[in-house]
Formats: C-alpha cells, sequence, structure tokens
C-alpha cells in the first residue's frame, strides 16, 4: 500500500469538513425547500456538513436531452435562480449553519455557441483508445459533446469558467460521468486544482469523482463507487469495493449510502448509514426518481438510529481527522482490510469486518436478519466501545442487533481521542477532548490538529500531541509541539481507560488528583471509577501544551476504593 502510494502521489489532507456528514441529493425544485431542508438538519439535531447539489444547482432540465450541437439557451457555468435566486445570499446562510456548498460538474458543454468554438479549437473528443462501439441515442449526443482536458488550453479556459464559483464560496467539486477515456478524471481535476492552487494559494482542493484515475488522491480528488443499486447485497459489495480502493492507491473512497437506484426499507436506510460511519467520507446521494435519503423519511425509530449513527462519526473526528494527517505521510487508508493490520491470518469475507485506523474494529450489520459474525483477533483484548467490556482476542462472536446497535470494538493496547457531539465540524474549536486508553499493552497515539482548511499544515503549522500509555508503569503521558492559527490556548481533557482493574488513587503532574463521585462535571478535576470498570479523569482547565502526566495506582486487594 505504501508503495502504491509513492507511485500515485501522497493524497493531502483533506478539509475537515469533508470528514464529517455529507448530504447529497438529486431532485431539489427551488430555495424553498433547499432551506427548509437545511433547517430540518439542525432542528431535529442531525448533524451534517456539506450539501452537494446536482443538475438543479445550474440548470433547470438536465442535459441528456440535448443535440450533439447543443442548444442555444443552454448555461453551462451559471445558476440555476429557481434554486440560487442569491447565490452569494444562498451559500452565506448555508455557512451559518455550518453547512458548505459543493457543485456537480459535467465534463461536457451543452451551450451551442461553445460547442461551435470547441469545435473550432479541436477541444471536443470523438473517440477515445479503447474505443469498441459508437455509444448511441441520447448517450452518443452527450458523449459527443465532451472536451479533451487533456490539453493546456483547455484546461486554462475551463479554470476561467469556475474561478468565481471558488472566490463566491463553493467549497468544492461533484465531477460526474467522466468514463469517456481512462484519465478524464485526472486531468478533469488537474484543470480545477492547477487553476485554484495558482488563484487560491492557501485554500485547500476538494472533489469527488465517479471513477478513479492513478494519480487523482494527489491532487485532493476523492472518488465513489458509482450509481450503485439499493439492496443488501449491494451494501456488502459497497463495503467490499471501499476497501479495496484504499489498497489501490485512493484512500478517499466512498458510495451513495442507500443506494442510488431503488428506495431502501427503514432498517435497510439505517444500516448503510451505520456502515458509513466506518467509510472514509460518509455520504448520502439518490436518484431524482426515489425517495431522498433524509433520516426523517424512515420513521422515527430508524431516524433516532441514523442520528446517533452520525453522531459517532461526529465524536470520531479527532481521531480520523489524525488518521488522514498520517495518510498524507504514508498513504494508509483509513478504512482496512483486516490483513492490513494482522497479516498472516485469515478472515472470512473483506466486508464482514474491518479496521478503521488501528484502534477500533468495525462490524456493522450488513444482513437483513441483524446478526453480525465476527473475529476478534489473538494477540490483543477488545474492549467493546458502548459499554467498556472485555473480550479476549482469538475468538468469533456471533451477534444479534438492534436496530440501534453498532458492532464496535477498541483494540487494547490502543489510544484515540473523541469529540463531544457536535452539528458541524466548526463547532469542534476548543471542545474538550476525550482521550480513551484501551489497557493491555503499551501504546501510542498521535493527536493532529490544524486550522482545518488551509495550506499551512504542509509549512509545519499544526499542533501535534503525542499520548503515550505505559502498561507497566500505569503512566500517561503527553508532549505538545507546534502551532497553528486559532489553535486554543487553554482546553480540558478527559482521560477514558478501559481494563484498568480496581483503582486506589491517581496523580496528574505528580499531584494528587481527587477521587469524584460523579463522572459527567468535566469542570472539575478528578477521577471516578463507574461499576463497569471504566476508569474516567478530568484534567481541569490548563494550557493547551502543558506536557501531561497522568499515573494510575492499581488497588493490591482488589477491592475498589470509595470516594471520600
Amino acid at each position: 500500500v505504501r508503495i502504491l502510494g509513492e507511485l500515485a502521489g501522497r493524497p493531502p489532507t483533506p478539509p475537515l469538513w469533508t470528514l464529517g456528514f455529507l448530504h447529497t441529493r438529486w431532485g431539489y425544485r427551488n430555495w424553498t425547500e433547499i432551506r427548509r431542508t437545511l433547517r430540518m438538519f439542525r432542528e431535529r439535531g442531525h448533524p451534517v456538513d456539506a450539501f452537494i447539489y446536482d443538475f438543479e444547482s445550474y440548470t433547470r432540465q438536465p442535459d441528456y436531452g440535448l443535440p450533439a450541437g447543443g442548444r442555444a439557451t443552454f448555461a453551462d457555468f451559471g445558476w440555476n435562480p429557481q434554486c440560487f435566486p442569491d447565490p452569494l445570499d444562498n451559500m452565506a446562510e448555508a455557512r451559518s449553519l455550518g453547512v458548505q456548498t459543493v457543485l456537480i460538474r459535467k465534463p461536457r458543454l451543452g451551450n451551442a455557441y461553445l460547442l461551435r468554438m470547441a469545435a473550432e479549437h479541436g477541444w471536443k473528443i470523438t473517440t477515445w483508445p479503447g474505443q469498441r462501439r459508437k455509444k448511441k441515442g441520447t448517450a452518443e449526443k452527450y458523449a459527443a459533446r465532451v472536451i479533451d482536458f487533456r490539453r493546456a488550453d483547455v484546461r486554462a479556459w475551463y479554470w476561467q469558467r469556475h474561478r468565481r464559483f471558488v472566490e463566491d464560496g463553493v467549497a468544492g467539486w461533484w465531477n460526474d460521468e467522466g468514463e469517456q477515456f481512462p484519465t478524464l478524471y485526472y486531468w478533469w481535476n488537474r484543470a480545477l486544482a492547477d487553476g485554484q492552487a495558482r488563484d487560491f494559494p492557501d485554500q485547500r482542493f476538494w472533489s469527488i469523482n465517479r471513477a478513479y484515475s492513478l494519480g487523482l488522491a494527489r491532487l485532493g480528488g476523492a472518488v465513489w463507487t458509482g450509481d450503485s443499486k439499493t439492496g443488501w447485497d449491494d451494501l456488502r459489495l459497497e463495503a467490499s469495493k471501499l476497501l479495496n480502493y484504499g489498497l489501490a492507491g485512493m484512500p478517499w473512497a466512498t458510495c451513495d449510502l442507500g443506494g442510488f437506484e431503488g428506495d431502501p426499507s427503514a432498517t435497510l436506510m439505517t444500516r448503510y448509514m451505520q456502515a458509513g460511519v466506518f467509510f472514509p467520507i460518509m455520504r448520502t446521494h439518490s436518484s431524482i426518481r426515489n425517495k431522498a435519503r433524509l433520516p426523517w423519511n424512515f420513521g422515527d425509530s430508524a431516524e433516532t438510529a441514523m442520528r446517533e449513527a452520525i453522531e459517532l462519526r461526529m465524536r470520531l473526528l479527532p481521531y480520523t481527522y489524525s488518521l488522514a494527517h498520517e495518510t498524507y505521510e504514508n498513504g494508509l487508508p483509513l478504512a482496512r482490510p483486516m490483513v492490513l493490520e494482522f497479516s498472516g491470518r485469515t478472515f472470512a469475507d473483506t466486508w464482514r469486518q474491518w479496521m478503521f485506523g488501528s484502534a477500533f474494529l468495525a462490524a456493522p450489520v450488513l444482513d437483513s436478519s441483524g446478526h453480525v459474525q465476527v473475529l476478534l483477533p489473538r494477540g490483543c483484548v477488545w474492549y467493546d466501545f458502548f459499554s467498556g467490556r472485555k473480550n479476549v482476542g482469538g475468538q468469533t462472536m456471533t451477534l444479534r442487533c438492534g436496530l440501534r446497535d453498532i458492532p464496535l470494538w477498541q483494540r487494547g493496547g490502543s489510544i484515540a481521542a473523541l469529540a463531544p457531539v457536535v452539528q458541524h465540524v466548526g463547532e469542534l474549536a476548543g471542545r474538550c477532548l476525550e482521550i480513551r486508553v484501551a489497557a493491555g499493552s503499551d501504546a501510542s497515539f498521535r493527536l493532529t490538529e490544524d486550522d482545518g482548511s488551509t495550506m499551512a499544515y504542509r509549512r509545519g503549522e499544526k499542533l501535534t500531541t503525542v499520548w503515550q500509555w505505559n502498561e507497566h508503569a500505569r503512566v500517561l503521558t503527553a508532549r505538545a509541539s507546534g502551532f497553528y492559527a486559532g489553535m486554543p490556548r487553554r482546553r480540558r481533557w478527559i482521560v477514558r481507560f478501559l481494563g484498568l482493574g480496581p483503582v486506589e488513587t491517581m496523580t496528574l503532574d505528580q499531584r494528587p488528583l481527587p477521587q469524584l463521585v460523579k463522572a459527567d462535571d468535566e469542570r472539575k478535576r478528578g477521577w471516578v471509577q463507574l461499576k463497569d470498570g471504566t476508569v474516567i479523569a478530568h484534567t481541569g482547565m490548563r494550557p493547551a501544551r502543558k506536557a501531561l502526566r497522568l499515573t494510575v495506582k492499581i488497588c493490591q486487594d482488589g477491592r475498589r476504593p470509595q470516594p471520600k
């Protein structure tokens, strides 16, 4: 994977908002409907970080019915006034709710004048390497309008048509239907990425593409798995595809959660969303002919379960964003087949379970029966993410899961950072983070934070906090280095220990830490051990870059002391 990553080029760290929850929909009719949906997300407590818009963002009718020569009234590079009557104000209103705007693009033209100009310059593609048969009907007409992004003059002209969108606040691009030749997506992204790097050098580029060209990742491009169908078999197939993408040099892959074609049941839609928590990018989408993949469209029980799934995705943000920085350094994907972390072992079908980074094992429900069979690899212990229950490695477990259940374990000998539930990534800055230490062996984790949007991290402007757990000495340390604009000067930490045994005392920076009665007051310094054995320590407010040393003393007689 690392070798392929070197060949393909290092994928840059994506904007932080791309690691939250992204909503895509084909079929919005007007701005009133878009505004109502934006506000429904907030009013119903569903986190969301971006709306990704289809055809309706720039045209009232798709271009599928246009003749090969286009139509004089078709606008390729504008806004649909029904959906965006005042684009600047509309996008600003969305941003005020923490929602970014991403627009669809097609690799072809529809305006008759522009098509004549492209033909005069030799810019249109009529054939491509490997073409075996001519497309027929409507497909033939729009394939004849594709432009050749391999040409530098085409890329320069195309970017000039898009520069104003970035200047006005568009955060990314959805590049669709560009399979006319093998490297079209690469050169198409070069047009946008090179232009943005020149004119907006401090803004991270991001796009999502329907197919993968080698080298696309190093430009900041992501991919999705194409126009999938709804179904249990399809859900399992999507999981397998995404894991294989990560092995093929594309760590930033996703799918249409819910499937593009068809109407999933409430249970199936919920399971799509729960699996999406552990995909590199979590994103819904659907055809205009099908029910929009909005959580409240599937009944109260499913809505609750989907809300909890998105909330879990948001809680994982400090962990996933730190992994994104590691991906930039080593090319390793977030979603990893088991053999990538446990080489030489044999596992069942790829889709049954996978690692999310090196700390978490996810086995979401991908079967209509609600059953999950998971193999916990031997050589370490595994802690249930939600209950903290300890499981010995080397066993196969069969679980029956309710609609809200998401099978997830933390690997013994690992550390992860979690956030409180937020509605969008803009609410993360300066929040109290939870450090989860799964005991069992020595562990370390590098928490990386930056401004989440600019290229400053490439200049070294980031805060790196290295957390280390010494299993023998029962000591947790943290050492921070670096700086970025806007970083918090002071912060609180919550440290959650799994698998320690009865704790007698704790010290923070060699000073006694008082034992608390309750665990839910992060403003107090102290520690408490819950009935399930979990230990929670609150550091209180402290300088963000101050070193930390937390020492745990275990009771020798095995009895848990009572707080004074």
